[in-house]
């Protein structure tokens, strides 16, 4: 069990229902473009400096996204699965 919490006022509702998206600060928005390559290079996520949006084609990956806000994986860097993953 876990006693991570998401601050889902903050990034859940933003990232789901953006047009607006979530606004990173600026510790996120160095680390967004590495981290999220793939989902930036695919179209699924959109970065506009410190603005974080996904579009209507990404939102089938929101949880692939939201992992970037995920405190336990960014500090365990677990060497195989150690959480759920989406397909």
């Amino acid at each position: 069990m876990s006693d991570q919490t998401l601050d889902q006022s903050r990034y859940g509702r933003a990232l789901a229902t953006a047009p607006g998206g979530v606004h990173l600060d600026s510790r996120e928005a160095a680390s967004a473009p590495v981290v999220l390559a793939l989902l930036l290079a695919d179209g699924l996520v959109q970065l506009d400096g410190q603005m974080l949006t996904i579009p209507a084609q990404g939102r089938p990956f929101l949880r692939n996204a939201a992992s970037f806000f995920d405190q336990y994986l960014a500090r365990a860097k677990p060497a195989g699965p150690a959480y759920s993953s989406s397909v």
